[in-house]
């Protein structure tokens, strides 16, 4: 007998999902019809206000009848000087010549009061005062300031304004080269450069104006595209999981002649098929509604039809959006697979979009992080190796990197989806909310992996929204905001709950050889705070963003203010203690499960990491923390104890307090290569890693004793 294909079963489940989308029509047409709508609306709308921009732009650059007043003394001088270089027959060679106005009269204020009744009447556009002594000053080497008094309402301030800094940078220039030819100085003295630039041809003043338009309409397009691909997987993916419970038809999946695998990946292919049929629908969408819009480009935006994109980079930037798609499917069904129900899928897809916006906002703007960084990261590397190729800018080796860090993220995430597939308490749990609204849910050894979840995404919006409240003394800021973010969430979910918080917390003993455990926490967290410092280093240079810069200035400041003690106590114990209970206790544990499989674990420990990477709120130190966040997760499972990453956490946040107080100076500051403190950091933190492998090296297999 031949044997099956492997894909055989999946790709039946696959079949089989499909056919239940394409049956419901309200699905279909958001999927596939609201792009063919989206378009048009959003490309008429950019076409017309462009359109209207550029008008006023064209407007506000003509050239006006100026009426100049001027008042005082000499101002009789100073209208002669200006009549003359008006009536000049070539101004040509004159600064600012280009910034006159069309015509330009000069009239003579009888008083005060006539030159404000002239103004407000609208007979004088400006009314300039001249100083008593201006004709003087400048009959000799003088200098004079002419304060301008007023414009009339009537006018365009701005551009008059504009036209009068031409006329007198023009006066200034013309009385410059007569003292020059007075004094026999050759212009060469004060104009020693002189830059031709030669006439803008082929679209004029607004062409010029709207370079960055091909740039601009490429990221808006990126952004509305990503959206509306991700919501391809938006219904497939909650009727995949939550629409199988719903029904009651989970059982009879589970029970069919194929292993979990085999279901998640025709689950995957199954989304991924209407994902990446959503994503067609959008492309031609945005080719009709590109081929109509052309014809509606304006006479002087013509110009810019020739920076359209080659097939070459449409070709790359579509290709990162079919694997962006992947991404989006794999994250969909990770997201539902623990969920029961279609209405709660669908409230927990649409916070979907708030990650997925703000992850393209990070492909699209100017980021603290090289590009290399922001291409490893989900949904954000597609979206910048697009923009790259849609604007013309080198790619180089961020294509194939992007690529394989979607695969990597898509093959986590399918990890995720089959472990909690496999759990049984997740994939049959009751309705929770069956009960009243304040009765709390039954008595379980560890928290469901949304309940784990949930104390550090209620930390992130506490730490964005108190960090406004707080102090700026960090003594007192650190303190309360971990109390805000992270120990309040905590304590409140906690007294909902009621599960293990021996086990839940890891409050044991480090399994095995414990005691080695501690040194090599302490030692790891020594060299991970030195090999941190010189990444960053390394990725951001010596230009850190505006808010690394100030929170390094409060930290200097809190170093040099305050007692050590406190300063290790704020710094470094309350954030370790708080921080380690939140991530690598309550979270890990309950993403991990009660019998987790290496896959659940791994996935437990990359999803606490990242968010505990997220909660810090500095992009400069996203990869570093995401590291830290790694090891500590690592550290914590193959200890059994969360006791060696406090420490390690702990030591690592006190390595600069340890410096100052040694050295009597900063990291950055240290007579000592880069180099140098990179290799010392790297072995110290070999060293301890080697410790803690070797001081537990059964942790899992047995039940450490509480502390």
């Amino acid at each position: 007998m031949t044997p099956a294909s492997p894909l055989s079963p999946a790709s039946a489940i696959a079949r089989r999902d499909l056919l239940e989308f394409v049956r419901d029509r309200r699905a279909v047409f958001i999927t596939f019809l609201l792009p063919l709508i989206a378009y048009p609306i959003v490309a008429l709308a950019t076409v017309l206000g462009l359109r209207t921009a550029l008008e006023q732009l064209d407007g506000a650059q003509q050239p006006i009848e100026l009426k100049l007043l001027l008042s005082g003394e000499d101002a009789a001088a100073v209208a002669a000087r200006l009549v003359d270089l008006r009536d000049a027959p070539d101004r040509s060679s004159l600064k600012s010549a280009d910034g006159w106005p069309s015509s330009l009269g000069v009239s003579i204020a009888a008083s005060l009061d006539d030159a404000i009744e002239q103004v407000r009447s609208g007979a004088a556009d400006a009314w300039v005062d001249v100083p008593s002594g201006t004709a003087r000053a400048l009959q000799t080497l003088g200098g004079a300031s002419l304060p301008l008094r007023a414009t009339s309402p009537e006018i365009n301030a701005e551009t008059a304004i504009g036209h009068l800094e031409a006329v007198f940078e023009s006066l200034a220039d013309a009385i410059r080269r007569e003292r020059m030819a007075r004094l026999q100085v050759p212009a060469s003295v004060f104009e020693p450069v002189t830059l031709i630039v030669a006439p803008k041809t082929g679209g004029g003043t607004a062409v010029a104006q709207a370079g960055s338009v091909v740039s601009t309409i490429a990221s808006s397009l990126l952004m509305i595209l990503t959206l509306l691909t991700v919501t391809g997987a938006f219904h497939p993916a909650a009727d995949a999981f939550a629409g199988e419970k719903e029904r009651g038809t989970i059982e009879t999946l589970l029970v069919a002649p194929c292993g979990i695998g085999e279901v998640v990946r025709g689950k995957f292919l199954a989304v991924y098929a209407v994902t990446l049929a959503t994503l067609v629908a959008n492309l031609v969408a945005i080719s009709g509604t590109a081929a109509v819009g052309i014809r509606a480009v304006p006479e002087n935006l013509q110009g810019l039809l020739t920076a359209v994109p080659s097939p070459a980079a449409v070709f790359t930037a579509v290709a990162t959006q079919v694997v962006l798609a992947a991404v989006a499917a794999a994250a969909c069904l990770a997201i539902t697979s623990s969920l029961r129900s279609l209405k709660e899928a669908h409230h927990a897809l649409t916070t979907v979009m708030l990650a997925v916006s703000v992850l393209a906002a990070a492909g699209l703007v100017p980021m603290p992080l090289p590009r290399e960084a922001i291409a490893a990261m989900p949904v954000a590397g597609q979206v910048l190796v697009a923009r790259l190729a849609l604007t013309g800018e080198p790619i180089g080796l961020l294509l194939p990197l992007t690529m394989l860090a979607a695969v990597g993220w898509c093959w986590l995430l399918l990890k995720a989806t089959a472990a909690a597939l496999a759990d049984e308490d997740i994939i049959f749990r009751g309705p929770d909310a069956a009960g009243g609204l304040l009765q709390r849910p039954p008595e379980r050894r560890l928290p469901s992996p949304l309940q784990g979840v949930l104390p550090a995404i209620v930390g992130l919006a506490g730490v964005w929204y108190v960090q406004s409240l707080l102090p700026e003394n960090l003594a007192i800021a650190l303190p309360l905001q971990q109390l805000f973010s992270m120990l309040l969430p905590l304590a409140a979910v906690i007294a909902w709950q009621r599960v293990d918080l021996v086990e839940t917390l890891r409050l044991m003993r480090p399994a095995g050889r414990g005691w080695l455990s501690l040194p090599g926490a302490a030692l790891l967290g020594a060299g991970l705070f030195l090999l941190g410092a010189m990444a960053i280093r390394w990725l951001v240079g010596d230009t850190p963003s505006a808010a690394a810069d100030a929170l390094a200035g409060r930290l200097s400041s809190l170093l040099t203010d305050t007692p050590w003690w406190l300063v290790v106590l704020v710094l470094a114990v309350i954030p370790a203690v708080c921080e380690e209970l939140v991530f690598r206790g309550w979270m890990l544990s309950a993403v991990q499960g009660e019998q987790p499989s290496a896959g659940r674990q791994v996935a437990a420990v990359v999803l606490q990491a990242a968010l505990f990477a997220v909660v810090h709120l500095l992009p400069e130190r996203l990869p570093t923390t995401f590291a830290m966040g790694l090891v500590l997760g690592w550290m914590a499972i193959r200890t059994g104890s969360l006791l060696p990453g406090i420490l390690c956490h702990a030591v690592h946040n006190a390595v600069p307090v340890g410096v100052s107080l040694l050295a009597g100076t900063s990291l950055e500051t240290l007579e000592i290569s880069p180099a140098a403190l990179a290799g010392a950091g790297l072995l110290v933190a070999v060293v301890g890693a080697a410790l803690v492998t070797f001081s537990s090296p059964a942790a899992a297999q047995r039940d450490p004793e509480p502390t």
